[in-house]
């Protein structure tokens, strides 16, 4: 099950990729652009420059941050209520927006405190394991992975506020973790194959910055990046759509 919720949520995105490039395209490539362009500007070897990059990085973040929940409520909203829109951007829903913020600050704290949690004692493992005469670079890349694997599925449980904040259904955090009591494994596997994924895409781009040079890179992340966020979008919108409204997964 954890795969199909997993090839759903991909089938979502490329069997509705018009939509989903009216939705996110403009909004996903701009503040991309605005950094790449401010980078290659203001990124010299002096402080005043420094300074500026990290100004600039701050404001364009924040930029990328509203465009990011612009899209996702766009794209919840769409997929769960059938919300088509012919303009090159979704409309401005600045409640749903707001909401859907607050949600994600919500989710984010939670997954800041169980990485903290998840890391200590991995942390002391990996020291241990190290100390004793184990393979420090295997440890080193294990540690994280597990971490970031565990966080993971346990964000997909409680994530399921977010879409619902979207469509102006909001749920509790109780409510969500209650809705995917018992799908403990069909968590864990989309998990599994969420994070699996990620390091499959990430690792062609530093090889193509080593070899191809900077713009190729750019070009590739640019493109895997909004592969990932709307797949990462649509997994929410599928466990929403199975977990609580009971929509059946193909």
């Amino acid at each position: 099950m954890g795969l199909r919720l997993f090839v759903h949520a991909v089938t979502l995105v490329f069997s509705h990729v018009g939509p989903a490039l009216r939705i996110s395209a403009l909004l996903y490539l701009v503040p991309a652009i605005l950094y790449q362009v401010a980078l290659a500007t203001l990124l010299t070897p002096n402080l005043n420059a420094l300074t500026s990059m990290s100004v600039a990085s701050l404001i364009l973040g924040l930029i990328a941050a509203v465009a990011a929940f612009w899209i996702a409520v766009g794209w919840h909203r769409y997929i769960l209520l059938d919300e088509t829109t012919e303009t090159i951007v979704p409309p401005f829903r600045g409640d749903r927006i707001l909401a859907y913020f607050g949600n994600s600050l919500l989710v984010g704290l939670i997954a800041f405190g169980i990485g903290l949690v998840v890391f200590i004692p991995l942390g002391i493992v990996a020291g241990v394991t190290a100390g004793g005469g184990g393979t420090p670079f295997f440890v080193l890349m294990l540690v994280p992975l597990i971490a970031y694997f565990i966080i993971t599925a346990i964000c997909y449980r409680i994530s399921l506020i977010l879409p619902a904040s979207a469509i102006g259904k909001p749920i509790t955090l109780s409510q969500a973790w209650a809705a995917t009591s018992g799908a403990n494994g069909t968590i864990f596997a989309l998990a599994f194959v969420s994070v699996v994924c990620v390091l499959l895409l990430t690792l062609p781009g530093l090889w193509i910055r080593s070899n191809l040079g900077v713009l190729p890179a750019f070009i590739w992340q640019t493109v895997v990046g909004w592969v990932e966020l709307m797949v990462g979008i649509s997994i929410i919108t599928t466990l929403y759509g199975h977990y609580i409204e009971k929509r059946p997964v193909p």
